[in-house]
């Protein structure tokens, strides 16, 4: 029954879309028809397909190895309090020592150029359906797997981009995860084959949408995607992984305090709420359940879902995915309610990463920090209208 409201969701997030453009007449719709064909034909390659369903199963077993390797790093530190029951020591001494490993491990693929072939060909895909600039379909591609932080190596690029530009970058940033998170979600009871099935989808949808809010109406392409290389620093493997592990060091203790901070507020809003009768979470719940019911959520759990998007716009998805791992332990959302919640879940659209990015974009190339600043909200709108058409999309086929 619920299944199909998927499409009446989808509908809605693109006429979102449309009333927030700042040039409708330019509106590419061949982009946009594209776009959400390449979204739809992702999601029931990886999800009805032999082929697809082979993948996702791959997918799932290669992080449960690579999670197992995780593991045995922080054994080492940590001991027996890896295995601990408790919550917060399983978030302490497992999930967050993942995002150092996944991190050193992608800083190796990043030197030995296994990632820029698995980017290139999603970017080539990009290019050539989406019809937009190499720059944006690399950059795009690369945000699948890697943070905001490998923006570093084409810099260069980014400050040759014009506004529409630069804010499809943005919106991919906000609509996708890299794969450093994605294996600490996937310690909480997400499925990898969902988490990387979304971030897939999630690119095209934020092409397509950043294209209706701001049109590119400049013609040519200064930097093809032939001539696109990302800039390696590191001068040995060594120094790869090193680098990596830093990075995800940073992002362990980034994460680890605002997960302190915000949880924090969250009790202390509950309180200052609660005179009302009624907690932040649920106030947020029912704000948002009809987005949760527009993805395809039945109605009996769209308040609950409501209450986990909530907490992901307002603090961070990796909140969000703490919150929805008692759900998958004790079973108390139905599977397909789960699994469509670990799409609208999977992105970094959040107040916080409007800060990111202009820092981040911002700090690397300072003349267009004024137009990041003017367009982050904007950006973290589309970012989740991108999430939402996914978990939509993904809803018509689970």
């Amino acid at each position: 029954m619920y299944r199909f409201v998927g499409i009446i969701g989808i509908i809605f997030f693109l006429m979102i879309a449309y009333l927030l453009s700042n040039n409708r007449k330019k509106i590419p719709y061949k982009t946009v028809i594209t776009g959400l064909a390449l979204q739809f034909i992702i999601a029931a390659l990886m999800l009805k397909t032999p082929v697809g369903i082979v993948i996702f199963k791959a997918v799932n077993q290669f992080f449960v190895k690579l999670l197992s390797y995780s593991d045995q790093g922080a054994k080492l530190l940590f001991g027996s309090l890896v295995d601990s029951p408790d919550i917060g020591a399983g978030l302490a001494f497992q999930a967050l020592p993942v995002i150092i490993f996944v991190s050193a491990l992608m800083g190796i693929l990043v030197y030995l150029g296994v990632i820029q072939v698995i980017v290139k060909l999603f970017a080539r895909v990009f290019y050539k359906t989406l019809k937009i600039t190499g720059i944006e379909a690399f950059v795009s591609s690369l945000l699948i797997f890697m943070g905001i932080e490998t923006v570093t190596g084409v810099k260069e690029y980014i400050g040759k981009m014009n506004d529409s530009r630069l804010f499809t970058i943005m919106v991919t940033f906000m609509s996708t995860i890299a794969g450093s998170v994605m294996a600490a979600y996937i310690n909480f009871g997400a499925e990898a084959g969902h988490l990387l099935t979304a971030s897939l989808m999630s690119a095209p949808a934020a092409i397509l949408l950043s294209k209706i809010i701001f049109p590119d109406t400049e013609e040519g392409d200064s930097d093809p995607l032939e001539t696109i290389q990302l800039e390696k620093k590191e001068k040995t493997i060594i120094e790869a992984a090193a680098n990596g592990t830093s990075q995800g060091l940073n992002l362990v203790l980034q994460i680890g305090a605002m997960l302190l901070a915000f949880i924090s507020i969250i009790y202390l809003l509950n309180d200052v709420v609660g005179i009302t009768g009624i907690t932040l979470e649920k106030l947020m719940g029912y704000v948002l359940a009809p987005f949760a019911f527009l993805v395809g959520v039945p109605v009996g759990e769209a308040v609950e879902v409501g209450q986990l998007l909530g907490i992901k716009t307002i603090f961070t998805e990796f909140l969000a995915y703490l919150k929805l791992q008692p759900h998958i332990v004790e079973q108390t959302l139905s599977p397909r309610t789960i699994a469509i919640t670990t799409y609208a879940l999977c992105g970094f659209t959040h107040f916080g990463s409007v800060a990111i990015l202009i820092g981040g974009i911002g700090t690397l190339v300072p003349a267009k920090k004024s137009v990041v600043s003017r367009l982050a909200i904007k950006a973290l709108a589309a970012g989740f209208l991108a999430t939402m058409m996914t978990a939509a999309f993904a809803g018509l086929l689970i």
